[in-house]
C-alpha cells in the first residue's frame, strides 16, 4: 500500500487492523488488539510530605466492517468503529484508512482528508466509553481482492494538581517609649504569617541596643519553628536599662526560603542624678552662731524620688535651727530633710545653724540619697577660734601719802575671753618723784630706773587672772601718775592704765 509509511506516527496509543475483501463475499470482522500505555507523573510540594499522582490507562480500539462481496464499478460501503474503552479521556485521536489499490475513493462520512491513498479523520478528544463510527465508500475498479487496512493513534494525558502556596512573614514590636536607668523595659515581638503556606524554621533575633543589658548576652534568639498560615506568635523580651540616652531596639525574623522581616522601636532612657554642695563660714569665734547652706540639685533627665538629706553635726557644736522643717535627731548629732520628689533640672536649698562650743577645726559632712541607689556627698570645714579679752586694773592701796612714805599699787590682769592669752607681759612705770622699791607677782621681775618689768606669763587661761604688787616711795609732793602697760600675743595694741596718787608735804 502506497501510504503505509505514513501510518507509523509517534503515538501514545496505536491500534491497526486489516480487512481483506474477496470475491467470495465473506464478511470479515477483526477483533481489535489492546495496547496499554500508562504514564505516571508525580509532583512534590517543597518540604511537604503529602504527594499527589495520576495514572492514565489507554485502551482505544478500532474495528472495520466491510461487505463480503462488491461489484465492479459499484460503490461499496466500509465502516470503522473507534471506541475508547479506557478509564480516562484521550486526545489527538487520529484515524487513518488505507485506500487499497484497484479502488477509487467515492466519499467519507464524516468528511475525511484524502491524500496519497490514505483517508484521515481527526477526532481530537474522546471521553472514556465513547465511540465514533466512520463511513467510507470505495468503488472497486478491478476484479480480485481488495485488502483494506486502518489504524488509530491517540495521546494519553496524565494530569495532577499541585497546590502552590506562599508563606509570608510580618514582624511588629511594641514597648515603652521611656524608661529609667535601672528599670526593665518589656518589648513584645509579634510574628505573624499572612501568607497561604506554612513558614518553616522561623527564628526571631534581637540585637540588644547599647545602653541595655540582658542575662543571655548581646544577641537574643527565639526559635518559633513552623508558623502556619494566619498564625501569630508573641515573644516577650525583657531588657534592663543601664545608660541614659535615646536608643533604638532592632529585631528581625527569618525563615526558610529567604524570608526576612525587620522592625525597630525607639526608646528614651532617662536617669535622675544628684549633686550636693555645702557652704559655710571658714572661720568663727567661739560661741558665735554659724549658718551652713546645703544645695541639692538634680542635673539628670528624670525626677529623683524619695529624696533625703542628712547633715552630720560634729562634736563641739550645738544645733540651733534648721530650715524647711529639718528634723534634728534625738541625740542632736544629725539633721534630716525629706522630700517626695526632686524634678529633673531643679535644686533645693536648706540651711542649718549651729553654735561652736569649743575651738579647733570642725569638718561637717552632708549626704543626700534617693530611690534607685542615688547618693551624693559634700562637706565643709570651719576653724573656730576663741577671743582673748584681757582686763587690766590698777589700784592705789594707800594714797594719798606724805612725802617720804610709801604706797602700794595693786595690778590685776583678768582674761575675760574664751581663748587663753599667751606671752602676757606687764610693765609698770613710776613717775618722777616716786621711787620703785619692791614688787611681787606670779613671775620674777626687774626694776630698772623708773620701770618695773615682770617676766612674761606663758599662758593665762580664759576666766583666769593674775595679781601683781608694786611698792613705791613718794619723794616730792605733787599729783603723781603711776602707769601700767599690758601686752600679749592676741592683742594688736597694748592696754594702758594709769592710777593717780597725791603726795603731799606737811
Amino acid at each position: 500500500m502506497g501510504a503505509k509509511g505514513k501510518l507509523g506516527l509517534a503515538a501514545v496509543g496505536l491500534v491497526t487492523l486489516g480487512v481483506a475483501l474477496t470475491a467470495l463475499g465473506q464478511q470479515g470482522k477483526v477483533i481489535p488488539s489492546r495496547v496499554d500505555d500508562p504514564s505516571k507523573r508525580t509532583s512534590e510540594v517543597a518540604r511537604r510530605p503529602a504527594k499527589t499522582s495520576a495514572q492514565q490507562v489507554n485502551h482505544v480500539s478500532i474495528e472495520m466492517i466491510a461487505p463480503a462481496n462488491a461489484s465492479y464499478g459499484t460503490p461499496a460501503e466500509f465502516e470503522l468503529v473507534v471506541k475508547n474503552q479506557g478509564t480516562n479521556s484521550v486526545e489527538n485521536v487520529r484515524v487513518e484508512a488505507e485506500l487499497p489499490a484497484g479502488s477509487e475513493f467515492v466519499s467519507a462520512s464524516p468528511e475525511a482528508e484524502v491524500d496519497e491513498g490514505t483517508a484521515t479523520w481527526t477526532l481530537d478528544r474522546m471521553e472514556a466509553g465513547r465511540e465514533h463510527r466512520l463511513k467510507l465508500q470505495l468503488k472497486p475498479m478491478t476484479e480480485g481482492t481488495l485488502e483494506c487496512h486502518a489504524m488509530v493513534t491517540c495521546m494519553a494525558i496524565s494530569g495532577v494538581r499541585t497546590n502552590v502556596t506562599r508563606p509570608q512573614l510580618m514582624l511588629s514590636m511594641t514597648g515603652p517609649r521611656e524608661v529609667t536607668v535601672g528599670q526593665d523595659a518589656v518589648f513584645t515581638l509579634r510574628v505573624s504569617n499572612p501568607g497561604t503556606g506554612s513558614a518553616t524554621n522561623v527564628l526571631v533575633r534581637d540585637v540588644v541596643p547599647a545602653g541595655f543589658t540582658h542575662p543571655a548576652g548581646e544577641e537574643i534568639e527565639y526559635e518559633i519553628g513552623t508558623l502556619a498560615p494566619g498564625e501569630t506568635r508573641e515573644v516577650k523580651l525583657d531588657l534592663t536599662a543601664a545608660k541614659s540616652g535615646q536608643k533604638t531596639n532592632i529585631a528581625e525574623v527569618v525563615a526558610d526560603g529567604g524570608l526576612r522581616q525587620e522592625t525597630q522601636a525607639g526608646i528614651r532612657v532617662i536617669e535622675p542624678m544628684l549633686t550636693l554642695k555645702k557652704t559655710g563660714p571658714k572661720r568663727r569665734y567661739l560661741d558665735r552662731p554659724a549658718t551652713y547652706s546645703i544645695v541639692l540639685s538634680n542635673p539628670g533627665t528624670a525626677a529623683a524620688t524619695r529624696v533625703s538629706i542628712v547633715d552630720e553635726l560634729p562634736e563641739g557644736v550645738v544645733w540651733l535651727d534648721a530650715s524647711d522643717a529639718g528634723k534634728v535627731s534625738q541625740d542632736k548629732k544629725t539633721v534630716r530633710w525629706s522630700f517626695d520628689e526632686l524634678p529633673a533640672g531643679y535644686s533645693r536649698t536648706v540651711t542649718v545653724t549651729v553654735r561652736p562650743t569649743s575651738t579647733g577645726e570642725f569638718v561637717s559632712q552632708a549626704v543626700a540619697t534617693a530611690e534607685g541607689g542615688l547618693r551624693a556627698e559634700a562637706g565643709t570645714s570651719t576653724v573656730v577660734e576663741g577671743v582673748s579679752s584681757l582686763f587690766l586694773e590698777v589700784i592705789d592701796l594707800n594714797g594719798p601719802i606724805e612725802v617720804g612714805t610709801e604706797t602700794t599699787y595693786e595690778i590685776r590682769v583678768v582674761n575675760r575671753g574664751s581663748q587663753a592669752a599667751t606671752n602676757v607681759i606687764v610693765q609698770a612705770v613710776a613717775p618722777k618723784g616716786m621711787k620703785p622699791m619692791k614688787a611681787e607677782g606670779p613671775v620674777s621681775y626687774e626694776i630698772t630706773g623708773q620701770e618695773i618689768i615682770f617676766e612674761p606669763i606663758a599662758r593665762l587661761a580664759p576666766k583666769a587672772d593674775a595679781g601683781f604688787l608694786v611698792r613705791v616711795r613718794g619723794d616730792r609732793p605733787g599729783d603723781m601718775r603711776f602707769s601700767v602697760e599690758l601686752h600679749c600675743d592676741q592683742l594688736e595694741t597694748s592696754i594702758r592704765k594709769e592710777e593717780g596718787t597725791r603726795v603731799y608735804a606737811d
